[in-house]
Parts: C-alpha cells; sequence; structure tokens
C-alpha cells in the first residue's frame, strides 16, 4: 500500500498504521521517535473527551496532516493524528512533508501547514486541540453524501469559513 517514497510505515498491536511519507527532519523527527514508541507499547494516549468521540468509528478512515521540517505547530497536529492510528484499528495516520510530495500538496490545495484533511472531507489548518480534531474526525465518517467541510481553529475552538465556504461545525 505504499503510494510513493519515501514512506516509513508503523503498525501497531491493534493494526491501526501511522505513515511516514518524506524525510525525518527537523521537527518531525521527534513525531517518528513518538510513534515508534507509541507503536512498540502499543498504546497511546488519548482524552477521555476524543475517546467518546473516537470509540464509535468503525469504517477505516485516513488522516492526511501535510507538515514541513521548520513548522513548529506541525508536530502536534501530527502527534495528534498519530495517537489516534496507535489506538484506533481503524485509523490510518499520514505524516506527509510538503517538501517532499510537492504534488500531493498541490493536489490537496495545501498553502499553509499544517492542514489536516480527513477521509477527503474534512480539513482543517492549524493546530487544532484534541477534542476539536476528533470531532473533525468524528464528522468525517457521518456520510459520504454529505458535503466537505472546511473547519478552522481559533482559541476557542473553531471559526466559520468565509461566507461563501462550506458549513462548518
Amino acid at each position: 500500500g505504499i503510494e510513493a517514497a519515501p514512506t516509513l510505515i508503523l503498525e501497531g498491536p491493534a493494526g491501526g498504521r501511522v505513515r511516514l511519507m518524506g524525510k525525518l527532519a527537523g521537527y518531525e523527527f521527534a513525531v517518528f521517535l513518538a510513534a515508534l514508541k507509541d507503536t512498540a507499547m502499543g498504546k497511546a494516549e488519548v482524552g477521555q473527551e476524543a475517546r467518546e468521540k473516537l470509540g464509535w468509528v468503525a469504517q477505516p478512515t485516513r488522516i492526511r496532516c501535510f507538515v514541513t521540517p521548520a513548522c513548529v505547530h506541525c508536530p502536534k497536529v501530527a502527534r495528534t493524528a498519530q495517537r489516534f492510528a496507535v489506538e484506533y484499528a481503524q485509523v490510518t495516520a499520514e505524516i506527509i512533508d510538503i517538501t517532499e510530495f510537492p504534488a500531493l500538496a498541490a493536489q490537496y490545495e495545501v498553502d499553509q501547514v499544517p492542514k489536516v484533511v480527513i477521509n477527503d472531507r474534512v480539513m482543517f489548518l492549524g493546530a487544532a486541540p484534541e477534542h476539536i480534531f476528533a470531532q473533525a474526525v468524528a464528522l468525517s465518517v457521518q456520510g459520504e453524501r454529505q458535503p466537505k467541510v472546511e473547519i478552522l481553529p481559533r482559541a476557542e475552538g473553531i471559526r466559520p469559513p468565509n461566507p461563501q465556504g462550506p458549513r462548518s461545525i
């Protein structure tokens, strides 16, 4: 299932996968070490509020986190996605270095990082708190016939997109 190189895949005992796509440099190296530790242990720290939102996810879910090695906010987002993948067998987290995969970044219209795309349906920019991230995952699996959603974080949670944009949570 490797789509591009270089890709490193870590799989936890529960079946959740973490894909690290690109060079493991800069701030993302710490994410790799944490993912290695969590997958080896077979568990990761996920807060109770996020667990309530993720516990019923029963279909395959792909979280794509677009990052750069120099971004100080990217590791938080990548780490959250990685923890979800270790804890939940249906979740695959892909941490994608856009400097290594510019065509993939262009396909998903990444002009800022971190950018998260879940099941190609729900997107957000920035380092959202864990419970908001989990809410976005839950929203992405509610139904394929629902329109695409873009959510953007702010200090209190989520701010709505521009009026002409998609609906927000």
